[in-house]
Order: C-alpha cells, then sequence, then structure tokens
C-alpha cells in the first residue's frame, strides 16, 4: 500500500495477517520459530528491516519421555522403596541404641 505525504513523497505502509494470535503468548512462545516471527514481524513493520540480525538461540524446552514401565518403577520406588529403607534404618539405629 502506498500513501503520499503533503509535500507530495510516497510512503509504503505494511500490515501482516494473522489467524491467530496466541502464538506470542506465553505458551506458545518458546514452540518453533515464534518469538523469531514475532520478531521479524515488527521489524517489517517497523520498515526496520534492513539490518540482517542474527539472534542467539534461546533453549528450547527438554522434555523426559518414560514408558509407563519405567514410570511404574520411579512411582514405586519413591512410594515404597523410599520409606521403607527410612523406616528400616531409622528401626535399626534405634534397636541398637536401645541396647545400651
Amino acid at each position: 500500500m502506498e500513501g503520499e505525504t503533503t509535500n507530495g513523497e510516497t510512503t509504503n505502509q505494511r500490515a501482516i495477517v494473522i489467524g491467530d494470535g496466541d502464538f506470542l503468548s506465553n505458551s506458545y512462545l518458546g514452540n518453533g520459530g515464534n518469538l523469531d516471527l514475532g520478531l521479524a514481524m515488527v521489524e517489517w513493520l517497523s520498515h526496520d528491516d534492513a539490518l540482517i540480525t542474527i539472534r542467539s538461540r534461546t533453549a528450547s524446552d527438554t522434555t523426559l519421555e518414560l514408558s509407563n514401565t519405567a514410570m511404574a518403577v520411579i512411582g514405586v520406588g519413591f512410594l515404597l522403596v523410599v520409606p521403607v529403607g527410612l523406616l528400616g534404618v531409622g528401626l535399626g539405629i534405634w534397636l541398637k541404641r536401645r541396647k545400651r
């Protein structure tokens, strides 16, 4: 789109149409290149796209994927093995001190 100023110069106007604005929300900002896309759109709209910028990469969110068996082993370990082990150690210390 072109517009004309009062002194006869023409100016270019820019517009961007996005189907969903959630890509810039906090929960989606790190997905894919949403942050880079948002920053590039703002730079393009402000006619600041002449300079080449190389952004540093941010650490991506990592997820730990475990099988059902691994989750069950970890769950049993923390729910049963650790408490029973602590009770056993405590009972052993108590019996040892009681015999003195």
